[in-house]
């Protein structure tokens, strides 16, 4: 009989893509860049292949990826901006995301009382307990 249940945050809880799409849009107001329908294709392909660099250690860290993250995506994207700074800007908008998943607040509530609940994330703990809580999910 199962006793624990075992749930990732990012896009099983809340909505990676909404929270990122979000982020990334704040970002570009907040560093006066001009906003383009086609950005978040480009965001997700060089993002989606970093993790898979990352994943097949060929890029060592976390802080490695995200040291390298937006100087590439911009350099792809043909935007003349700081890549780290708009990381650590992207990575505060993101710690304050929380866009549920649609049906994911029932699930949550169908599941309490009955299991151990238990978020699984590679994302930062304190990270993810703030955007949990946002979203009234802890």
């Amino acid at each position: 009989m199962f006793t624990t249940v075992f749930l990732d945050v990012d896009n099983t809880l809340l909505d990676f893509h909404k929270c990122s799409l979000a982020s990334l849009r704040q970002g570009f107001a907040d560093f006066g860049l001009t906003w383009t329908e086609d950005f978040p294709t480009t965001f997700h392909t060089v993002n989606d292949g970093l993790w898979r660099q990352l994943e097949a250690g060929e890029i060592p860290s976390r802080k490695a990826l995200f040291d390298i993250r937006f100087d590439r995506i911009f350099e792809a994207a043909g935007i003349e901006c700081d890549g780290k700074a708009f990381e650590a800007r992207f990575q505060q908008l993101l710690g304050e995301s929380h866009e549920p998943v649609e049906g994911a607040l029932e699930l949550l509530q169908y599941l309490a009382g009955k299991y151990t609940l238990c978020a699984a994330s590679n994302s930062a703990y304190q990270h993810q307990i703030n955007r949990l809580k946002a979203a009234g999910m802890l």
